[in-house]
This record gives structure tokens, C-alpha cells and sequence, in this order.
């Protein structure tokens, strides 16, 4: 039951990421940058790989789509929709046997269980990475605002690729 935590870990990341640059598709490459340090050091399962990538993927479109009350309605979104989408691929696309052997009560459990476990957590972790950016990390950037508007992009990757090292190492 680790992975409603894990998911939660997610959002604050992606929620960072994109509060420092908002701009459509950073969500999809901070979950990129997540994956390829899950290739630097742990025996590689396809499933966590897809499962990265689904949340990245629910929450860029939950960011695109949800102009309004973001703090509950990101997490919601993303949480269940994420949790679901991964139990469909484990069944029937990746047709992974302790998710196929489960079935369809395997994956009702799975998404009305952990996905609000992890929405519950979810909302906490979006709503902190919103108050760290507002209160630490918002009043830097708006200092470094030509520089940011030049390389922002290259500025917050490699901001997460030194968070990613600290946290993975």
C-alpha cells in the first residue's frame, strides 16, 4: 500500500515543477526526468514505469483543464483517474498476472482504496508545494526574471534533476 504515498510524493514534485514553470508539458517532462532516475540505481519493473508516466499524463491535463479551485480538484482528478488508468494497463495492456489473477474487484479495491488514500494525501502535498513556492521559492524567481525568461526551462530541469540526486541519494 505504498503507492497512495508515492503518488502524493508525485504531486508535490509535479506541482513545483509547475508553479515554478507553467507552461504546458513540463508535468510530462518532470515525470520523464523522474523515470530516467529510476533507471540509475533499482531493478526496473514496467508497470512503475507506466505508472509514472499516467500520473504525469492526468496531471498535466488536470492543469490544462481545471482553471478553478486547483488545490481540491488537481488532486481529485489526478488521484483517481491516474489510479484507474494504471489498473486498466496492468490488466489488460500489460496483462501483468497478479493484476489479471485480481481482476476487475482487484482494480474496484485498487482505485476506490488507494486512489482516495492517495487523494487525501494528494491534497495535502499539492496544497504544501503551492505554499513553498509561494513563500520561498516565488519572490527568487521573480528576481532572476530576464534570466528566467530566457532559460527557464533548462533552470527548472536542472533544478529537479539536483532535487531528484538529493532525494535518490
Amino acid at each position: 500500500m505504498k503507492s497512495p504515498f508515492v503518488f502524493a510524493y508525485g504531486i508535490l514534485i509535479l506541482t513545483l515543477s509547475r508553479s515554478i514553470y507553467d507552461k504546458k508539458g513540463i508535468s510530462i517532462l518532470t515525470g520523464l526526468i523522474a523515470l530516467s532516475f529510476k533507471f540509475l540505481h533499482s531493478k526496473i519493473f514496467l508497470c512503475q514505469l507506466v505508472a509514472v508516466m499516467i500520473q504525469a499524463l492526468f496531471f498535466e491535463i488536470g492543469f490544462s483543464l481545471i482553471p478553478y479551485l486547483r488545490a481540491i480538484l488537481i488532486p481529485l482528478f489526478s488521484s483517481y483517474f491516474s489510479f484507474l488508468g494504471f489498473a486498466l494497463t496492468a490488466v489488460y495492456i500489460l496483462k501483468i498476472p497478479t493484476w489479471v489473477k485480481r481482476g476487475i474487484s482487484g482494480i474496484n479495491h485498487y482505485v476506490l482504496v488507494n486512489a482516495s488514500i492517495a487523494f487525501i494525501l494528494s491534497l495535502i502535498t499539492f496544497n504544501l508545494a503551492i505554499i513553498l513556492y509561494n513563500y520561498f521559492l516565488s519572490k527568487e524567481i521573480k528576481k532572476m526574471k530576464l534570466f528566467y525568461e530566457k532559460y527557464g526551462l533548462i533552470f527548472s530541469v536542472i533544478l529537479f534533476l539536483i532535487s531528484w540526486l538529493i532525494i535518490n541519494f
